[in-house]
């Protein structure tokens, strides 16, 4: 089971928490794209690790960020477009914060 999170009309920032099993999607609510620059910080909990991943159209497939499943928080800017991103943690609950 997955957690979908529509991103309001205007920029913002954003903390998620993210738990095993239980992805959670960010998106366009539109099916357009996320504002950018977008700063993504990930920070797994202890002994887990945290997966982000971005999708360029909403019929598009996920893809890893350059980072792939962080342990250890990991801060990334993304300048391009993307419809949406989501977020896996395993074995520990982690968090995610988005600035726009």
């Amino acid at each position: 089971m997955s957690v979908q999170l529509n991103r309001p009309a205007s920029p913002c920032s954003q903390l998620l928490v993210v738990t095993p099993a239980s992805p959670v999607i960010y998106a366009a609510e539109d099916g357009g794209a996320l504002p950018f620059p977008m700063t993504v910080c990930a920070t797994p909990g202890a002994g887990g690790t945290l997966l982000v991943e971005t999708r360029v159209s909403a019929s598009g497939n996920w893809t890893a960020w350059p980072s792939g499943a962080v342990a250890v928080k990991t801060t990334m800017a993304m300048y391009s477009a993307q419809q949406g991103l989501r977020f896996t943690a395993a074995t520990a609950n982690g968090t995610v914060e988005l600035a726009q």
